[in-house]
């Protein structure tokens, strides 16, 4: 059936659907009304997959052959395929801003995250670039890249220009995010207290991470009693990047979120503004729903929201995890400073709202549980 004699059956299905309705009071009649909904809902999804066939059909793309040569190895010239990519890190906000830029008309991103390059597999992150469309400002999120120097590495190879993303929270807080969010999809993991400087705990030493991109010079002493122990950098990546601290994108005083959504949308080079606003409560509860139902299936050993082991979760502010706040504290401490005098001031380095940004990390020389207006208020869940 073509798109036109679909649409018109559509629009017959809607003067039918406008009689049921007037006698949905009857058992018989309510039965019909559901039927013919059905019926209506999968002509509009048909009708909705067939334009965006057509859609894809009409953009002009270069050969795959151009990227990927006959022995299935990617060549050099695979720069265009993506503008930008979320490198970093777990658990700052990445899926709420990965939701917020699908939702901008000029940008094409994956759904899901693009973890290609953990294993090295070059070919096929070059397919899945590919497929993303190319009138469009292209992205994708991995924000475990920046931990792993080889990741870092294949994109200083074959995406030198592409701007990089990374996100940053106190430290404190990210590790309970972290903790939490792996307990409850049912990872086994130690007390947390006997996890400090074990590999999950260096996931919150945020300077870090940043070092390994390559921006400072890592020679003098300061630098390096606030690093110690050196990173591991193989390159020094010349791509822009854009950093932000999570509370950034949640912070609705005098329109932060909104100065942060310009300010992002510069960067990107993006024409139309993106809207950083949160769905309501409400709105977020019934996607949950819809996705549990719909979408993707959690692992089976993941923690049901309604058990007791749920809601027995970390809180990091509990009298026994005084010495892991203090162990965080005090890299968090370290971390603020390399930011401040070695990274940020950058010139590849972008920031929205240098002077928030900065007062952000001020309040890394606190601990969070003893002084709680230090941060600004961010969601209880951020992924």
């Amino acid at each position: 059936m073509s798109g036109t004699n679909r649409l018109y059956h559509v629009k017959k299905d809607r003067q039918i659907m406008s009689i049921l309705r007037n006698l949905t009071r009857w058992p018989l009649g309510y039965a019909l009304f559901v039927i013919f909904g059905m019926k209506q809902f999968f002509e509009l999804y048909q009708l909705g997959s067939a334009r965006e066939s057509t859609r894809k059909a009409l953009v002009v793309r270069e050969p795959l052959s151009n990227y990927i040569n006959a022995v299935d190895q990617t060549v050099h010239n695979v720069q265009s395929l993506v503008d930008f990519a979320i490198i970093g890190h777990a658990k700052t906000g990445t899926t709420f801003l990965k939701n917020r830029l699908l939702s901008h008309p000029d940008i094409a991103m994956h759904r899901h995250e693009l973890t290609l390059l953990h294993t090295n597999n070059i070919t096929g992150m070059t397919r899945a670039l590919y497929e993303l469309e190319p009138s469009k400002t292209r992205g994708y999120k991995s924000p475990n890249d920046i931990l792993l120097p080889h990741a870092l590495e294949a994109i200083h190879q074959y995406w030198p220009a592409t701007k990089l993303v990374v996100g940053i929270r106190h430290p404190i807080q990210h590790f309970e995010s972290a903790y939490n969010f792996r307990a409850r999809a049912g990872a086994r993991l130690a007390p947390p207290q006997e996890m400090i400087g074990s590999a999950f705990f260096n996931l919150s030493l945020f300077h870090r991470h940043l070092a390994r991109l390559g921006k400072t010079e890592m020679v003098s002493e300061a630098e390096i009693s606030l690093l110690d122990p050196l990173p591991e950098v193989r390159q020094r990546l010349g791509n822009p990047v854009f950093l932000y601290h999570t509370s950034q994108m949640f912070d609705a005083t005098n329109d932060r979120n909104k100065e942060f959504g310009a300010d992002l949308q510069h960067y990107l080079g993006l024409s139309q503004a993106i809207d950083m606003e949160r769905l309501p409560p409400r709105k977020q509860k019934f996607l949950r729903t819809f996705k549990r139902f719909f979408g993707r299936s959690k692992p089976k050993s993941r923690v049901a929201r309604t058990s007791p082991e749920y809601h027995a979760a970390l809180d990091i502010c509990a009298d026994e995890y005084i010495a892991l706040r203090h162990a965080l504290l005090q890299q968090g401490i370290k971390a603020s400073k390399w930011i401040r005098e070695y990274f940020m001031n950058h010139v590849d380095v972008t920031i929205s709202n240098p002077a928030q940004f900065a007062s952000m990390l001020d309040a890394w020389n606190e601990d969070p549980c003893v002084n709680v207006t230090a941060i600004p208020s961010a969601p209880a869940v951020v992924e």
